[in-house]
Protein backbone atom coordinates (compact mmCIF):
# COMPACT_ATOMS: atom_id res chain seq x y z
CA UNK A 1 0.00 0.00 0.00
CA UNK A 2 1.20 3.52 -0.51
CA UNK A 3 0.29 7.04 0.53
CA UNK A 4 0.70 9.11 -2.78
CA UNK A 5 -0.38 12.72 -1.23
CA UNK A 6 -1.90 14.72 1.50
CA UNK A 7 -3.79 17.87 1.76
CA UNK A 8 -5.04 19.68 3.79
CA UNK A 9 -6.60 22.59 4.65
CA UNK A 10 -6.73 23.35 8.55
CA UNK A 11 -7.71 20.11 10.09
CA UNK A 12 -9.17 18.16 7.24
CA UNK A 13 -6.94 15.82 5.45
CA UNK A 14 -7.40 14.41 2.09
CA UNK A 15 -5.49 11.40 1.32
CA UNK A 16 -5.20 9.56 -2.13
CA UNK A 17 -4.72 6.20 -1.43
CA UNK A 18 -3.96 3.55 -4.35
CA UNK A 19 -3.63 0.24 -3.07
CA UNK A 20 -0.52 -1.76 -4.05
CA UNK A 21 -1.55 -5.53 -5.65
CA UNK A 22 1.92 -6.23 -6.81
CA UNK A 23 2.06 -6.89 -2.28
CA UNK A 24 2.12 -10.22 -0.68
CA UNK A 25 0.26 -8.92 2.11
CA UNK A 26 -2.99 -8.19 -0.79
CA UNK A 27 -3.78 -12.09 -0.47
CA UNK A 28 -3.72 -12.06 3.08
CA UNK A 29 -6.19 -8.91 3.51
CA UNK A 30 -8.68 -10.16 1.21
CA UNK A 31 -8.40 -13.98 3.25
CA UNK A 32 -8.76 -12.36 6.55
CA UNK A 33 -11.59 -10.50 5.22
CA UNK A 34 -13.49 -13.32 3.92
CA UNK A 35 -12.81 -15.52 7.28
CA UNK A 36 -14.63 -12.40 8.69
CA UNK A 37 -17.84 -12.05 6.44
CA UNK A 38 -18.04 -16.08 7.15
CA UNK A 39 -17.67 -15.80 10.63
CA UNK A 40 -20.48 -12.71 10.57
CA UNK A 41 -23.11 -15.18 8.79
CA UNK A 42 -22.11 -18.03 11.49
CA UNK A 43 -22.70 -15.65 14.48
CA UNK A 44 -26.11 -14.67 12.92
CA UNK A 45 -26.95 -17.84 12.27
CA UNK A 46 -25.65 -19.12 15.70
CA UNK A 47 -27.67 -16.33 17.18
CA UNK A 48 -31.36 -17.64 15.07
CA UNK A 49 -30.81 -20.95 16.34
CA UNK A 50 -30.18 -19.26 20.08
CA UNK A 51 -33.21 -17.22 19.66
CA UNK A 52 -34.82 -20.54 18.47
CA UNK A 53 -33.82 -22.71 21.52
CA UNK A 54 -35.11 -19.89 23.60
CA UNK A 55 -38.52 -19.47 22.79
CA UNK A 56 -38.69 -23.43 22.87
CA UNK A 57 -37.17 -22.94 26.86
CA UNK A 58 -39.97 -20.58 27.50
CA UNK A 59 -42.67 -22.57 26.77
CA UNK A 60 -41.42 -25.13 29.60
CA UNK A 61 -42.55 -23.52 33.41
CA UNK A 62 -39.80 -22.88 35.99
CA UNK A 63 -40.47 -26.34 37.48
CA UNK A 64 -39.36 -28.14 34.21
CA UNK A 65 -42.93 -29.41 33.59
CA UNK A 66 -44.46 -28.66 30.50
CA UNK A 67 -47.17 -25.52 30.23
CA UNK A 68 -50.22 -26.48 29.34
CA UNK A 69 -50.82 -26.07 25.22
CA UNK A 70 -53.46 -26.96 22.70
CA UNK A 71 -51.48 -28.59 20.39
CA UNK A 72 -49.82 -30.80 22.63
CA UNK A 73 -52.59 -31.97 24.09
CA UNK A 74 -55.21 -34.35 22.22
CA UNK A 75 -58.58 -32.67 21.31
CA UNK A 76 -60.67 -35.62 21.31
CA UNK A 77 -61.79 -38.42 23.87
CA UNK A 78 -59.46 -40.96 23.89
CA UNK A 79 -60.51 -43.95 21.72
CA UNK A 80 -59.92 -46.58 24.37
CA UNK A 81 -59.34 -46.52 28.02
CA UNK A 82 -57.57 -49.89 29.49
CA UNK A 83 -58.16 -50.95 32.73
CA UNK A 84 -56.88 -53.43 34.44
CA UNK A 85 -54.00 -52.64 36.10
CA UNK A 86 -53.89 -52.71 40.32
CA UNK A 87 -51.62 -49.89 40.05
CA UNK A 88 -49.85 -47.01 38.17
CA UNK A 89 -48.22 -47.73 34.50
CA UNK A 90 -44.91 -47.16 34.13
CA UNK A 91 -44.80 -48.20 30.65
CA UNK A 92 -46.43 -49.18 27.19
CA UNK A 93 -44.52 -50.32 24.01
CA UNK A 94 -46.77 -51.07 20.79
CA UNK A 95 -45.65 -54.58 18.92
CA UNK A 96 -44.15 -54.03 15.63
CA UNK A 97 -46.18 -55.56 12.70
CA UNK A 98 -50.05 -56.03 14.76
CA UNK A 99 -52.51 -53.91 17.00
CA UNK A 100 -51.03 -55.17 20.65
CA UNK A 101 -49.54 -53.63 22.98
CA UNK A 102 -47.94 -54.11 26.48
CA UNK A 103 -47.97 -52.16 29.71
CA UNK A 104 -45.02 -52.57 32.77
CA UNK A 105 -46.85 -51.41 35.86
CA UNK A 106 -45.93 -50.73 39.06
CA UNK A 107 -48.42 -54.05 40.66
CA UNK A 108 -45.75 -56.47 39.11
CA UNK A 109 -47.34 -57.49 36.31
CA UNK A 110 -47.07 -56.94 32.16
CA UNK A 111 -50.51 -56.60 30.39
CA UNK A 112 -50.75 -57.41 26.60
CA UNK A 113 -53.59 -55.95 25.04
CA UNK A 114 -55.32 -55.49 22.00
CA UNK A 115 -55.46 -51.76 21.11
CA UNK A 116 -57.74 -51.81 18.90
CA UNK A 117 -60.22 -53.27 20.44
CA UNK A 118 -59.47 -52.11 24.37
CA UNK A 119 -59.37 -56.11 25.68
CA UNK A 120 -56.90 -57.83 27.89
CA UNK A 121 -55.27 -60.41 25.69
CA UNK A 122 -52.87 -61.98 28.68
CA UNK A 123 -51.34 -61.34 32.15
CA UNK A 124 -47.46 -61.90 32.69
CA UNK A 125 -47.42 -62.37 36.03
CA UNK A 126 -43.93 -63.71 38.34
CA UNK A 127 -42.19 -60.63 38.71
CA UNK A 128 -41.51 -59.69 42.57
CA UNK A 129 -41.29 -55.91 42.45
CA UNK A 130 -42.31 -53.45 40.08
CA UNK A 131 -41.69 -53.44 36.12
CA UNK A 132 -40.26 -50.61 35.35
CA UNK A 133 -39.86 -51.00 31.64
CA UNK A 134 -41.21 -52.82 28.67
CA UNK A 135 -40.22 -53.46 24.53
CA UNK A 136 -41.01 -55.68 22.16
CA UNK A 137 -37.68 -56.77 20.08
CA UNK A 138 -37.40 -55.25 16.29
CA UNK A 139 -39.28 -58.16 14.68
CA UNK A 140 -41.61 -59.06 17.27
CA UNK A 141 -40.66 -62.13 18.80
CA UNK A 142 -39.62 -61.51 22.47
CA UNK A 143 -41.18 -58.85 24.94
CA UNK A 144 -38.74 -57.75 27.59
CA UNK A 145 -39.37 -56.39 30.72
CA UNK A 146 -36.87 -54.35 33.33
CA UNK A 147 -37.31 -54.72 37.35
CA UNK A 148 -33.97 -54.97 38.58
CA UNK A 149 -32.60 -57.70 36.03
CA UNK A 150 -33.63 -58.34 32.88
CA UNK A 151 -36.19 -61.02 31.78
CA UNK A 152 -37.51 -61.87 28.73
CA UNK A 153 -40.82 -63.74 28.19
CA UNK A 154 -41.83 -65.64 24.34
CA UNK A 155 -44.99 -63.58 23.20
CA UNK A 156 -45.59 -66.58 20.89
CA UNK A 157 -46.08 -69.17 23.96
Amino acid sequence: MRLITARGAGSCFQADFIPDTDSSTNNLLVKKWTSVIRMQRKILELEARLASAQEELNTFSKDGAKRTNKDWLPSTAPKRSLVGHRDKVNAVSFYPLYSILASASVDATVKIWDWETGELERTLKGHTKSVTDCDFNSDGKLLGAVVARFCATNVNE
